[in-house]
């Protein structure tokens, strides 16, 4: 069986996304973006991700409120 090996990278500063999705990359993982913590939440909700990089400090949803809700669908059937 393949190891689920997909990423999601959530900054609101497009830089660090992209160091962040290229290191991953290159480490062999498939990496989705999100730019805003709603964004991440739709993307989780839509798939499973084995590993969430998330800035703390965004504006809109906070990275601690973003955290929560990613727990929130990782917890639901």
């Amino acid at each position: 069986m393949t190891e689920l090996r997909n990423a999601l990278v959530v900054d609101d500063h497009p830089t660090n996304r992209l160091l962040a999705s290229a290191l991953l990359k290159k480490m062999g993982w498939t990496v989705m973006e999100a730019e805003s913590g709603n964004t991440a939440l739709t993307l989780a909700a839509e798939q499973p991700f084995r590993l969430v990089l998330l800035d703390i400090s965004m504006p809109g949803l906070s990275g601690e409120e973003t955290c929560a809700g990613l727990r929130s669908i990782a917890a639901s059937p």
